[in-house]
């Protein structure tokens, strides 16, 4: 099947707040897959998120796993943003659940990939997601960012800029995944 063109919209992820059930990994479960890429000293986290995003719609649509090419999505990018990283929190995380407040003199835009949420042994609240910096950095690539926090920004301004992917069917119709904002577009 081929798909016929994907974009990304910024969400809030405010709405989640009442999911169920309880948890949800979909690494477990088997539709992200389970290897973490390394953007090494390319910029590239954006690549990395959004193919992480399409692969796993194309395997909630058809039940089968397909390895998309983050490097296409580089070589096409017109713009250049350089080798900026990350804030020095995210850097020097080894495993845990974050709960940075948000601080903006040393923020910097950093792209992950939500796989799922849950919640500690102590009732505590996270979102796991996949990061774009190798199996070393983190829980093996993973990280687990504190939901529910005061600041409305979220965790290390986890709520102020979200956005997700929408992929169509050559139909024009939006693939399973889509939910938010799915209407049959003309």
């Amino acid at each position: 099947m081929a798909i016929a063109g994907c974009s990304t919209f910024a969400v809030g992820l405010w709405y989640m707040k009442n999911l169920h059930p309880s948890k949800i990994d979909w690494v477990e479960a088997g539709v992200v897959s389970p290897v973490v890429r390394n953007q090494n000293d390319c910029g590239s986290c954006w690549a990395m998120a959004s193919v992480g995003s399409v692969e796993a719609l194309h395997y909630m649509e058809t039940k089968q796993s397909i390895t998309l090419s983050t490097q296409e999505l580089i070589d096409c990018d017109t713009g250049n943003y350089g080798c900026e990283v990350s804030s020095d929190d995210l850097q020097r995380y080894k495993g845990g659940i974050m709960d940075y407040t948000f601080d903006r003199s040393n923020y910097r835009r950093h792209y992950v990939l939500i796989v799922g949420y849950g919640k500690d042994s102590e009732g505590v609240e996270y979102w796991r997601f996949k990061n774009s910096w190798g199996e070393e950095w983190g829980e093996g690539g993973f990280g687990r960012i504190r939901r529910h926090v005061a600041d409305k920004r979220g965790a290390l301004g986890i709520y102020m800029l979200q956005e997700y992917t929408r992929c169509l069917r050559p139909d024009r119709s939006c693939m399973f995944g889509s939910i938010f904002v799915c209407k049959k577009l003309v």
